[in-house]
């Protein structure tokens, strides 16, 4: 028995020995190249958490979305990427998506969807699976394909200023009254096409793209009732107001449910064609404003770009604040400035920012009979010339501005060149030619941003140059 022990022992060894040895005949690079020749692409993981329908990734349009793909690569080689999408997409390297491999951890792919891409498709449940083609450029040997299952799809916008007020009538019932979110023409929500509402009510509707809503009988109203009022509540609380658009996407439900004296609340969900679901409630007290949006949001604009912040009621104040410190590097375009760093406007403000620089913004909504919303920070980071403009057979052109008095004198202008508008904040200053007055600006000294339009060779250009003011 011990024999046959050691004899079992002994091949083994003699095993790994010739096994061995066929490795240490084999070449190291031989040996790297196959084992890099079989790698692949091992997982992917999305920049946040998206839903899951029917076996596709619900990937919504808003944002530019990141897929970062791990790689097998032991030799960290320099791979080159092909990207390619289903027929039924249009798709544009560069302008539509960017593919890059990591500089410094060439086991990392990154692949960005621009939202320029992905919101033409939001709503109509394109189907835009990515399929990732990796090879090393010298060997061209293949690393496999790798697709992941996309459908762009955001989750539908909930119902906006939803309340509960009073039929009063003799029979006093609850009404319920909130504006559908707009599914006209390309909007990303005219994919939706249910609404339920939860207890005590418990009812469906289908959806219709014109903002109404069928399945229902008399109950449903498109125009609001002045005689519905609120809801006085237990506790001299405010009862809800009504603060949304009472005609455009408008629409009142009057339940056959009878009031209680109580603070009730019915809870609405708008279901899309793909199964995502919104949900927010409608309550007997006075809503909360929603947040403010901005256009564009969050990212890096060029210098002189527009930002609108607004909001989804149209009678909602919007207010904006930014540091002091950038009054002159931010000009209110639509809006009141209170010159210190504020800015509000009846559902919008609108700024412009004409200086290069990093700036946060935090805006919020006011209104009343209803209670403020929560504050929404925005970030910008602002790039690109601040006066210098590429025209064609005069290069980059930078034009100074010439304090005289009270007198601004621009100069560098091109051959033919002729302007059009001079400015500080948006005010307009006087002149002609190239020299236009400052007087009775009340300007103390510092440094303001002058804005100059002009034309040249039938193209019109729009800068902002430094203008100087010493006393």
């Amino acid at each position: 028995m011990i024999r046959k022990k050691i004899a079992y022992v002994f091949i083994g060894i003699i095993l790994c020995f010739t096994i061995s040895c066929g490795m240490l005949n084999q070449s190291i690079p031989d040996y790297l190249a196959f084992w890099t020749g079989s790698a692949q692409t091992s997982k992917h993981e999305f920049d946040n958490i998206y839903p899951v329908r029917d076996g596709y990734i619900q990937l919504p349009s808003g944002a530019d979305r990141v897929i970062t793909y791990y790689l097998v690569n032991p030799q960290a080689y320099t791979l080159n990427a092909d990207v390619t999408f289903p027929d039924t997409v249009t798709v544009s390297p560069g302008s539509d998506y960017i593919i890059e491999q990591d500089a410094s951890d060439k086991s990392l792919f990154y692949l960005t969807l621009k939202n320029n891409f992905l919101l033409p498709y939001d709503g109509d449940g394109i189907i835009i699976s990515p399929t990732l083609k990796l090879t090393e450029p010298l060997s061209l040997r293949d690393f496999g394909s790798y697709s992941i299952p996309i459908m762009v799809n955001s989750v539908p916008a909930p119902v906006s200023s939803p309340v509960v007020l009073r039929s009063g009538t003799s029979e006093e019932t609850y009404v319920i009254c909130f504006n559908l979110p707009d599914m006209s023409g390309s909007n990303i929500n005219r994919d939706i096409v249910k609404l339920e509402i939860g207890a005590p009510y418990n009812r469906t509707y289908m959806v219709n793209t014109d903002g109404t809503l069928s399945g229902g009988g008399s109950e449903i109203q498109t125009v609001y009732n002045e005689d519905w009022q609120s809801i006085e509540l237990p506790g001299g609380d405010d009862g809800a107001v009504f603060i949304g658009d009472k005609t455009k996407n408008f629409i009142g439900i009057v339940t056959d449910i009878a009031l209680t004296g109580k603070r009730t609340t019915f809870n609405l969900m708008l279901t899309d064609k793909y199964g995502l679901t919104s949900t927010i409630p409608a309550t007997t007290q006075a809503p909360k404003l929603e947040t403010v949006t901005a256009q564009p949001g969050s990212g890096t604009i060029e210098v002189t770009s527009n930002v609108t912040f607004s909001h989804a009621v149209p009678n909602a104040t919007v207010v904006v604040e930014y540091s002091s410190g950038n009054s002159n590097n931010i000009e209110v375009v639509e809006g009141i400035s209170d010159g210190n760093g504020k800015a509000t406007g009846t559902g919008s403000v609108t700024l412009k920012f004409i200086r290069i620089g990093s700036y946060t913004i935090t805006t919020y909504a006011e209104m009343i009979g209803a209670a403020d919303s929560d504050e929404t920070t925005f970030s910008y980071t602002v790039t690109g010339p601040e006066a210098g403009i590429e025209i064609p057979g005069f290069g980059v052109v930078i034009l100074t501005a010439t304090v005289s008095g009270t007198d601004v004198i621009i100069g560098n202008l091109p051959t033919d060149a002729v302007i059009e508008a001079v400015s500080i904040h948006g005010v307009p200053l006087p002149g002609s030619d190239t020299i236009y007055s400052f007087n009775g600006m009340s300007l103390s000294p510092g440094t303001y941003p002058l804005t100059v339009i002009f034309t040249c060779n039938g193209v019109s250009y729009s800068t902002v140059i430094d203008l100087t003011i010493s006393s």
